[in-house]
């Protein structure tokens, strides 16, 4: 007995007849004498579409750049090499965002760009003890009552003396200067910073948690200091952000550690952030 397979050829496909399977030929490719070919078996992901793995997987990946992405202009790597490689990432973006079905099924990629640090916001965050006293009031204060940074995580990767700070650490720590300082003359310079490179971060393409949780700590203070109409612009681009995430899409049902999507505290965290953005809007 012949061998089958649960698809059809190439042949009765395109004519759209029965194929009964067979391998290596089809009966009606016999019988008509002429090539029986079968398509390959495409990898598919082990299950639906999941958002927190989008999440981890762009948050995780190099930065353009950086040295383990896109190479610095001082290693001799030319224009056109690296014109070539926005235009990919640029590619890459817009099947991201029109086809986002076909960009999963595809296994892409979305390359992280480098974003300097403003010489305005760096000030304000770039020593470690002004850091880690920034850091210290806020898990004091904001923190036990809206708490949506996971916070041992987040300490582990803003201290880490090995790695260099990424732009939406230095976003998420300024923000957090921001709703934890007393003085109005010294928030209203770090809330128009603060919202201004939220919006660059936003547009760059960059998806990450920290950049919505910077978000909503504007909003918060926004709120606090009764900026209308701002705080509704605010929160409306969190809301989109958040869907752009795919974070409102967690299974209600999943616990505990997730290959795709993280551990269970990664994973409250990002419900946490959403939760955050729905308590706000209402």
């Amino acid at each position: 007995m012949a061998n089958r397979v649960d698809k059809a050829c190439l042949p009765c496909r395109q004519c759209k007849r029965r194929c009964d399977g067979a391998v290596p030929r089809c009966a009606l490719c016999i019988k008509k004498a002429i090539d029986c070919t079968y398509p390959s078996t495409r990898p598919r992901s082990s299950g639906p579409h999941r958002p927190g793995r989008r999440i981890k997987r762009a948050e995780a990946l190099p930065a353009a750049g950086s040295e383990r992405g896109m190479p610095q202009s001082s290693q001799h790597i030319d224009t056109d090499s690296r014109s070539r490689y926005l235009s990919t990432a640029f590619e890459a973006a817009a099947i991201y965002y029109i086809a986002p079905d076909v960009f999963n099924e595809a296994h892409l990629d979305l390359p992280r760009l480098e974003i300097p640090v403003p010489p305005d916001i760096a000030k304000h965050i770039s020593h470690a003890t002004i850091l880690r006293s920034v850091t210290t009031e806020f898990f004091r204060s904001i923190h036990t009552w809206f708490p949506i940074v996971y916070k041992k995580a987040f300490l582990t990767q803003v201290f880490n003396p090995l790695a260099k700070r990424r732009a939406e650490l230095s976003l998420l720590a300024l923000c957090m200067k921001l709703v934890c300082e007393p003085s109005l003359g010294v928030t209203a310079a770090l809330y128009h910073a603060g919202r201004q490179f939220l919006l660059e971060v936003m547009s760059s393409g960059m998806l990450s948690t920290h950049v919505l949780q910077a978000g909503i700590l504007i909003v918060i203070y926004e709120m606090g200091q009764a900026i209308y109409p701002s705080a509704y612009f605010t929160l409306g681009q969190c809301v989109q952000y958040s869907h752009i995430l795919g974070i409102d899409k967690f299974d209600l049902g999943l616990t505990g550690e997730d290959a795709q999507h993280g551990s269970w505290e990664e994973i409250e965290e990002r419900r946490r952030a959403w939760w955050a953005v729905v308590i706000l809007d209402r």
